[in-house]
């Protein structure tokens, strides 16, 4: 199971031998698909790239549930919501341009090269 920010999902790797279905608990934390005024709204699976829609769907507060249908030889599920947690939030991201900003000073001051003269 992989999270791809890029396209707000959830890869789940399969390798199936037979027919059969997976079920799903899916925290709300980590992915969801909501409407633009708050409401749930259905997420979009793929299954090796084909849109299927799910064999049953629950919902609470903090979890939703997909049961999902797949076949023989299937490989990858994709679910696509409207949200994801990314991997690094808003703090890594600071704390990066601190850091660059950081060894930009100390090499200017120190007269510290990265590169060699010739």
């Amino acid at each position: 199971m992989t999270i791809d920010p890029q396209s707000i999902s959830l890869i789940v790797s399969l390798n199936s031998t037979s027919d059969g279905s997976i079920a799903l608990l899916i925290p709300r934390s980590l992915i969801d698909a909501k409407t633009s005024n708050g409401q749930d709204d259905a997420f979009i699976i793929l299954i090796d790239g084909a849109e299927v829609k799910p064999q049953g769907e629950e919902t609470s507060n903090n979890f939703r549930t997909l049961t999902i249908q797949f076949l023989q030889g299937d490989q990858d599920v994709e679910i696509i919501g409207t949200q994801i947690v990314p991997e690094f939030g808003p703090i890594a991201a600071l704390v990066l341009a601190i850091a660059i900003i950081s060894i930009i000073v100390v090499s200017a001051k120190t007269g510290l090269r990265f590169m060699p003269k010739y």
